[in-house]
């Protein structure tokens, strides 16, 4: 008999599904297991027998003329994580193993202002509520920055999520944007938070940074009168 997959990784929330399979055709029942504890029960004469668990259920593989059944966990939460168990009771038993993630949030920001040109700009990237620790990677122009070029420090709250932060800074040079994109391996996309660095634009609302121009510096240091500037 087999039991497949034998590692399964999915995010809280998702549906998990294990097949069992066998060769042997005089089997009677089969009880998968979670953790140990019995959550269903499938007759060889009756089929999918109700369960107590309103999140789990079983179907019949496509031809398999009742060798092969697929387990299905509905809404997976983090206490499901662990082993699954397909028991053919009387003849044998595989286990699978169950990793369920968490998907948290991603924000980047950074403070509006003028700056000189090559002028370093700060960004914060501030990832909540993830499990495992999330992978972050900072993208500008969307060009990866090298890991040497941030920092990274993580906490774990009572509910065992992590929260990330990493700080980068950015020369600047010309428009740019700069992503923060967080994730996990059972996430099929990394969620991704960005902000505009605008080169040569007034600075608006929305975390947007630009060079400051030579006319601009000169306007604000004046002119004392003799060619020489100022302060106004």
């Amino acid at each position: 008999m087999s039991v497949s997959p034998k590692t399964l990784t999915v995010l809280r929330g998702e549906e998990a599904r294990f097949t069992c399979s066998t060769s042997y055709d005089h089997w009677t029942v089969i009880v998968w297991l979670l953790n140990g504890d019995a959550v269903l029960t499938i007759s060889k004469a009756e089929g999918v027998l109700a369960s107590v668990f309103p999140n789990v259920t079983a179907e019949e593989s496509p031809n398999s003329e009742r060798r092969s059944w697929v387990f299905i966990l509905n809404n997976t939460e983090r206490h499901n994580q662990g082993s699954v168990t397909c028991d053919i009771q009387g003849i044998d038993r595989r286990t699978a193993s169950l990793f369920v993630q968490e998907k948290g949030s991603v924000k980047v920001s950074g403070n509006d202002m003028l700056v000189f040109q090559w002028q370093s700009v700060q960004f914060e990237c501030l990832a909540e509520g993830w499990y495992p620790q999330p992978t972050l990677q900072w993208q500008v122009n969307d060009k990866k920055v090298s890991k040497s070029e941030y920092n990274i420090s993580s906490e774990e709250t009572g509910k065992s999520l992590f929260t990330v932060t990493s700080n980068l800074s950015v020369k600047a040079v010309k428009s740019s944007r700069v992503d923060c994109l967080a994730s996990v391996s059972a996430l099929p996309t990394p969620l991704k938070s960005s902000v505009q660095s605008d080169s040569g634009t007034k600075p608006t609302r929305g975390n947007k940074v630009r060079p400051i121009t030579e006319q601009e510096r000169l306007s604000c240091w004046g002119d004392r009168g003799n060619g020489q500037p100022g302060v106004l």
